[in-house]
């Protein structure tokens, strides 16, 4: 049928890591539960934050995270506790021309770092105003550089909540988006 080859057009177009990675956060709930329950995101982000790590343990790390951050909303301030989005910056801005050569794994970092970010931000996190301000410019180039129109569909929804958060303040709004 058509829906079928389309689904196996989509599947082709995505790179086998990505999609395992994608299929991880969207099913078996209870996985995800029992990694919260054993505290298995606390590890992670202590992976993520090294930087004696290396950069696919990160990458690992990151996917994980955001498989996990898909447990919920009430199970998401758990992985909330734990990281601090300033240090998600990093992975939202991998090297770009003049610094390093950009990698297929700095692609795949930027992506899960950014859908991890949009299901922190469901959790109510508190920043400042700069803080909201780069997460915006991350975001917005994680948006701009996403291959997927779901992948951008759900950076978008990140996007906005940070236009319309508010702590304390206004938080700076990009035009782009």
């Amino acid at each position: 049928s058509d829906l079928a080859a389309q689904v196996a057009n989509r599947v082709k177009s995505i790179r086998s890591d990505q999609l395992i990675a994608l299929v991880m956060a969207r099913e078996h709930q209870p996985s995800k539960l029992e990694l919260l329950c054993v505290s298995a995101h606390r590890k992670l982000v202590e992976k993520l934050r090294s930087n004696a790590a290396s950069k696919q343990l990160q990458l690992n790390a990151c996917a994980a995270l955001y498989a996990i951050s898909c447990a919920g909303k009430p199970h998401v301030a758990k992985v909330v506790a734990e990281v601090e989005l300033r240090d998600l910056l990093p992975l939202l801005n991998p090297p770009s021309a003049g610094r390093e050569e950009r990698t297929a794994q700095d692609e795949q970092m930027q992506l899960f770092a950014a859908l991890f970010v949009v299901n922190l931000l469901h959790a109510k996190v508190k920043m400042e105003a700069y803080e909201a301000q780069s997460l915006l410019e991350g975001l917005g180039r994680a948006h701009d550089e996403a291959g997927e129109a779901q992948a951008r569909d759900i950076i978008n929804l990140g996007i906005k909540k940070l236009q319309i958060m508010d702590d304390g303040g206004k938080v700076p709004r990009s035009e782009e988006h």
